[in-house]
């Protein structure tokens, strides 16, 4: 009986990961934020990602709370779920920020859980540009 050679397989090498932004380290740090660990596999976050990144309007609804606003209304939280909805994410207490309004945020409760919209990756608005975002910006998303 003869054995079949191994198969090698060629992969590529893993891009490194991005540092994080000195806001965001110093967030953490300070203990004003909480990681949500981002799935680089999940789709609907993906989808939620490209939608906002070719859709202004959506975008608008997404986002939380505009930059100039201090606190962050019920209609506001209202907005952004109903804008989670129709991407099939449901979440009660949901912040979306851009990331300049990531570093000066402070959380209202330690229930909430904090999306950073990153700036769109690659050179479209595309699912893989949108993982591969989801990948490189671990804060985000």
């Amino acid at each position: 009986m003869t054995k079949k050679p191994k198969r090698r397989i060629a992969a590529k090498r893993p891009k490194a990961p991005q540092q994080l932004s000195p806001a965001v380290a110093r967030a953490l740090a300070a203990g004003r934020v909480r990681l949500t660990v981002s799935d680089e596999e999940h789709e609907h976050l993906a989808q939620m990602l490209v939608k906002a990144w070719s859709d202004s309007d959506y975008k608008s609804r997404l986002l939380t709370f505009s930059a100039g606003a201090e606190k962050i209304s019920k209609k506001d939280r209202d907005r952004t779920k109903k804008a989670l909805k129709e991407v099939e994410i449901s979440l009660g207490n949901a912040v979306v920020l851009t990331p300049q309004q990531f570093a000066s945020y402070k959380m209202a409760s330690n229930t909430e859980v904090v999306f950073v919209l990153p700036e769109p990756t690659g050179s479209g608005h595309t699912l893989a540009d949108a993982k591969e975002a989801m990948v490189l910006h671990s804060m985000g998303v």
